[in-house]
């Protein structure tokens, strides 16, 4: 079923619910996980520190503001004044809708669209916006490579072994001892494992990037207001780091693997409407 709470959440709570969890207050750094939309109607901020609260919805999060937080949506993410040094990923898109809507810091990621008043700071703190692909899929693919990068240095390990092994055959001109023998066995047992392991995860890899490069959406990136410089705009896989602001509406598209500015496209009212 959903939940709904009349107060706030403080740090270190947690709720979840298979249906919708709405909160009339505000949201710490708790953990919220919902099977369908999350309602925050006073904000979330994780407060300080390098530890941020999670916020998961099966569906959208709308909220009037995420700060200090983490969030993530099957669907969309809608504030209505801005999103501040937070993890966002959105299946859909993230929408800030109001005079205020800013995005500034951190990283936000979705599938076809985000869309702002501003981008950045007056500062320019470095603030990361990906469009053009799925998270999910991303995300796996970033886990895959660590495993992988894992597993080749477990691999060199127990190669620099069994190098060490022969190179004293070689030297000492004759067979092992019976252990060393069984540790040169057992090595080369876990060598073709590690080898068999890094041939999977790779074609696993393989897999998830052929279904993102599949993917039709190219998705974009809109200012109703302007650019600030620190941000960097990722569509797909081209790369614009904005070293002069854009100081007039401006939409960001991706035209022939190049990120190039057309006439600013505000949001889709229907979309922000509960």
């Amino acid at each position: 079923g959903s939940v709904e709470i009349k107060g706030n959440v403080e740090d270190g709570y947690s709720v979840t619910a298979q249906g919708k969890i709405e909160v009339a207050g505000y949201v710490g750094k708790a953990n919220l996980n919902a099977g369908g939309d999350i309602i925050v109607s006073r904000g979330i901020n994780g407060g300080e520190g390098t530890e941020f609260g999670n916020i998961t919805a099966g569906k959208s999060i709308w909220s009037s503001f995420i700060q200090n937080s983490q969030a993530i949506a099957g669907e969309f993410v809608i504030v209505s004044a801005g999103i501040v040094n937070s993890d966002v990923v959105s299946q859909k898109k993230v929408l800030c809708k109001g005079r205020r809507a800013k995005i500034v810091g951190g990283h936000v990621r979705a599938s076809e669209e985000v869309n702002a008043v501003i981008l950045g700071s007056a500062g320019g703190s470095e603030t990361l916006i990906e469009v053009g692909f799925d998270p999910a899929a991303k995300e796996e693919i970033e886990q895959l490579n660590e495993t992988l990068t894992a597993v080749e240095e477990e691999r060199d390990k127990v190669d620099l072994n069994l190098q060490g092994l022969k190179r004293q055959v070689r030297m000492q001109r004759k067979r092992l001892s019976k252990e060393k023998e069984q540790l040169f066995e057992e090595l080369r047992v876990q060598h073709n494992e590690l080898h068999k392991k890094m041939d999977s995860i790779t074609s696993e890899i393989q897999k998830k990037q052929e279904y993102l490069d599949s993917l039709l959406t190219h998705g974009k990136v809109s200012a109703a207001k302007k650019v600030l410089t620190g941000v960097i705009l990722r569509i797909r896989d081209v790369e614009l780091v904005v070293k002069d602001p854009f100081e007039s509406p401006v939409t960001f598209i991706l035209d022939d693997d190049y990120i190039r500015t057309v006439k600013f496209q505000d949001i889709d009212d229907d979309l922000i409407r509960r």
